[in-house]
């Protein structure tokens, strides 16, 4: 194998000085460019046609020379320059050239899932301060000792806090408690007075307020809660609820900007209407909860959901055709 370096002043003329000494089928080592002028390393299988005196100076090309082309296995001139400037090409441009997009495939909930998700690979940061809120019956303490299970998973160095204001003495089980003493942690029980004056968050200490005994001064808590930097607002739906109230919820809460967790993915998956009113309200869909433990049960859905989910809907719709 021949290798060869060629310097000329542009890169045409180098381009076709290697042509006319290797043939079409010179590959491309490297170019550079030097002091103005363009150098190009080349090798080829043959010798080298017509070394030069000295490597350096490839200024005005000569006229090729009969005789050398006799050399050269028959071969029409335009097919030898476009397979030296495919060549050329590959080896010059590859290094430069962006990641190829993937084919978008033709997806008729794509737009649904830009509005409705977090793009993928975003970094989902631990929140001082997360208040939930959402109708009765939604799984709101469940979601809180879940999201603190999540916390103690992902960093032992933090103490998660739940934190559950009540009105005054409750006459019914504590399921909060028992779940916070599984994981070695303590439930607060502030009057709804004390939760109102709650000092900033310290991160080190991220609390989950969980508002279910406090429904009457829900709107109140909500807004002086999250009134803190980067408090988080969760807006707990039960799957399957009617799309109108869905939208209403959204509507309600809109003005604070939540973001919403579905609930009870186990016994319903989430159908188009309803995602449609969470993206309407313009909300984003943080969570989905499902299962009945506190390990593995809490996520951050992703855009392949909604083919999974969309793959049910197909399902049934098969069926109640038939």
């Amino acid at each position: 194998m021949t290798v060869i370096t060629v310097r000329a002043a542009t890169s045409q003329k180098a381009m076709e000085e290697i042509l006319r000494r290797l043939g079409p089928d010179a590959l491309i080592l490297s170019t550079r460019k030097i002091d103005g002028q363009y150098e190009l390393r080349a090798s080829g299988e043959g010798d080298d046609l017509d070394p030069p005196d000295t490597e350096a100076a490839a200024s005005p090309i000569p006229p090729a020379r009969p005789a050398l082309r006799a050399t050269r296995s028959p071969q029409h001139p335009a097919q030898g320059a476009a397979s030296f400037e495919r060549s050329f090409q590959a080896a010059t441009l590859a290094p430069r050239k962006a990641a190829p997009r993937k084919a978008a495939p033709d997806d008729p909930h794509a737009d649904l899932a830009r509005r409705l998700f977090f793009p993928e690979g975003l970094v989902e940061p631990v929140a001082p301060r997360t208040v939930i809120i959402g109708p009765p019956g939604s799984g709101k303490s469940m979601v809180a000792a879940r999201l603190a299970a999540r916390i103690l998973q992902a960093d032992r160095r933090l103490q998660p806090r739940l934190i559950a204001p009540a009105p005054g003495l409750l006459l019914h089980e504590d399921r909060l408690r028992g779940w916070a003493r599984l994981m070695g942690l303590r439930l607060d029980r502030p009057t709804i007075h004390d939760a109102l004056l709650s000092a900033e968050a310290d991160p080190a200490f991220p609390e989950i307020f969980d508002l279910s005994d406090a429904a009457d001064h829900t709107p109140d808590l909500a807004a002086r809660l999250i009134d803190s930097d980067d408090a988080e607002l969760l807006l707990c739906i039960p799957a399957g609820t009617h799309p109108a109230l869905t939208a209403r919820l959204c509507r309600d809460w809109a003005a604070y900007q939540p973001t919403v967790c579905l609930t009870r993915l186990d016994l319903w998956e989430p159908e188009i209407p309803e995602l449609e009113a969470i993206a309407d309200a313009g909300l984003k869909l943080s969570h989905v909860s499902a299962g009945t433990g506190l390990i593995d049960t809490l996520r951050r859905p992703v855009p392949a959901d909604l083919h999974h989910w969309s793959g049910a809907w197909a399902v049934q719709q098969g069926i109640a055709a038939e």
